[in-house]
């Protein structure tokens, strides 16, 4: 009689085992769900904190100097002028071709028909240098970068005036990696085309 008495116990301990381990294993699930909601909520603010970086450097390069000289590359009304004795280079804008599309004197807003490299750097290839820069900081995504400043890159980028400035000023200082992140972005921008 003791004999079936003994077959018939519980092992409380072995079910205490499992029960804690069961307890365990609830436990560790929910701070992994826990993490894996913390990692979207980083994702999502990285993402929003970039957007809105690029949205800042957006509104800060979008001056009406900015777009009045884009607007002169683009149409190809800027001819590039090197004086090599002095080392100094300048744009000036083209009046034969400014005459013979007047529209475009009506977006002028000054009379101001010579610009010295400084300005054609600070206002337009220092910020989109600049852009490449943030790229590869991490700072901003291939696609902000394309939505926000794509089009004026590639634009720019293949404009002869700004190509032969490139490289008399890389020439001119010794240094090929002047605008180098421009170029840089550029490539990525035409890599991500060629994905799409």
């Amino acid at each position: 009689m003791s004999n079936a008495t003994s077959t018939c116990s519980i092992d409380w301990a072995a079910i205490g085992a499992l029960l804690g381990a069961a307890a365990t294993f609830i436990v560790a699930w929910i701070a992994w769900k826990q993490l894996d909601n913390l990692n979207m909520t980083y994702k999502q603010i990285n993402k929003t904190s970039k957007a809105d970086f690029a949205h800042r450097c957006n509104t800060d390069f979008f001056t009406p100097k900015a777009s009045e000289l884009f607007m002169l590359f683009e149409n190809d009304m800027m001819v590039l002028h090197i004086l090599d004795d002095i080392d100094f280079a300048y744009f000036e804008i083209d009046k034969t071709k400014l005459d013979m599309h007047p529209i475009f004197a009506g977006f002028i807003n000054n009379c101001k028909h010579l610009y010295s490299a400084y300005e054609i750097d600070d206002i337009l290839l220092g910020p989109l240098d600049n852009v490449g820069s943030y790229f590869y900081e991490e700072l901003m995504d291939i696609e902000l970068v394309d939505n926000f400043f794509g089009y004026y890159i590639k634009k720019l980028h293949a404009n002869k005036k700004i190509e032969a400035y490139i490289k008399w000023i890389q020439s001119s200082l010794g240094d090929e990696k002047v605008y180098d992140k421009f170029d840089a972005i550029y490539a990525e921008l035409i890599i991500r085309k060629e994905k799409a």
